[in-house]
């Protein structure tokens, strides 16, 4: 099976052990994600890595990610650099791999640094007189990235991440892989916060902040917020009636 291998210079002395992946991915590593894709953590002698496995690849896909535009693994290194250059926080990527049948690829994989940060849904679960601070922080934070130009396609409580330092709470990125990159305007950036599943309560802070950093009125955020949010709940549970109602159809 032919591979394509691209590791980032600053980690040109793991190439061995990148390059041997695709052959050693279930023997190497501790799985810490199974379900659609892999996600393992290996011990390296100076740092931990993780390597995520994008493993069920349709045949449209194949053709496409062969000729039509990047892999998963390939759009998430390259997303997570222009994040990082942008000012975002991302865990650093290392490489990645596409891994080709014949003429259409097969599988992929992307390797980056460990990070200790936690999904901020545990942020979210603790009780809001101990959290109103890093609310802000993390308003500032969502302002700060669509300002960049970033929306991140999966912007939600598992792909954003949060660790409490001395100085306040930081913020990384994580699953880059579906992202755009594109001009500023407020509404916008907050229908990239759809998928966002913040608690009631937590709305009107975090609302607030990110329309003080925006320059536009705090009931304006919270209105277009709530009509997003809502609107994307309303999708998904009538997404979630269809499949199941095909799936009664087949299986009858």
């Amino acid at each position: 099976m032919k591979s394509k291998v691209v590791i980032s210079q600053n980690f040109s002395h793991l190439e061995r052990l990148i390059s041997d992946i695709p052959e050693n991915h279930s023997d190497i590593g501790q799985v810490i994600y199974s379900a659609r894709n892999i996600v393992s953590v290996i011990d390296t002698p100076d740092r931990k890595i993780v390597v995520k496995y994008f493993k069920r690849i349709n045949l449209i896909n194949r053709f496409a990610y062969t000729y039509l535009r990047r892999s998963k693994a390939e759009r998430a290194y390259y997303n997570s650099l222009a994040m990082i250059e942008r000012g975002i926080k991302s865990p650093n990527p290392i490489a990645f791999i596409n891994c080709y049948d014949g003429l259409l690829l097969k599988r992929s994989y992307y390797i980056c640094e460990y990070t200790d940060y936690a999904p901020i849904k545990e942020l979210f679960a603790r009780p809001l007189c101990d959290i109103i601070p890093y609310l802000r922080e993390f308003a500032r934070f969502a302002h700060n990235q669509h300002k960049e130009g970033i929306y991140h396609g999966d912007f939600n409580v598992s792909n954003t991440l949060f660790k409490i330092t001395d100085s306040g709470c930081s913020f990384s990125m994580i699953d880059s892989n579906r992202m755009k990159f594109g001009k500023y305007s407020y509404k916008k950036g907050l229908f990239n916060m759809r998928r966002m599943n913040l608690p009631v309560e937590l709305f009107g802070i975090v609302a607030a902040e990110y329309a003080k950093e925006a320059g536009v009125n705090a009931s304006e955020v919270l209105k277009y917020m709530s009509r997003y949010r809502d609107l994307f709940l309303r999708r998904a549970a009538l997404k979630a009636k269809f499949k199941s109602y095909l799936k009664n159809i087949f299986n009858r």
